[in-house]
């Protein structure tokens, strides 16, 4: 349990600064965590927090199911049903793309 609250934390954490953050702000955010992480700066996370040690954390996910952290991509299987519903972006017009509302709509 503990290591299941502790890396979903750390997923949360990173993606609620990560998304205000510019990508060179991401960049250093995401290498202090991992090397607090491995420097046992948190003595938690050094326990109970098996982060990636290559790449950046916002290259990864942290997956519940099998308590790892899995990086950002589909097998084929899903990839596939993924492309079935997503629309050719070449193909479309600003408009379409969308979702109607009164912010939206005083835009076009």
């Amino acid at each position: 349990v503990k290591k299941l609250t502790v890396n979903a934390f750390i997923y949360a954490l990173l993606w609620s600064i990560g998304s205000h953050i510019d990508r060179d702000s991401r960049l250093r955010f995401s290498s202090w965590v991992q090397q607090a992480s491995h420097q046992n700066q948190f003595p938690l996370l050094k326990r109970f927090a098996n982060l990636p040690t290559t790449g950046n954390m916002y290259d990864y996910r942290w997956n519940a199911q099998d308590l790892a952290w899995r990086p950002w991509r589909l097998d084929g299987e899903h990839e596939a049903a993924l492309q079935q519903f997503t629309p050719a972006v070449e193909d479309s017009s600003m408009e379409s793309l969308l979702v109607r509302s009164t912010e939206t709509v005083a835009l076009l």
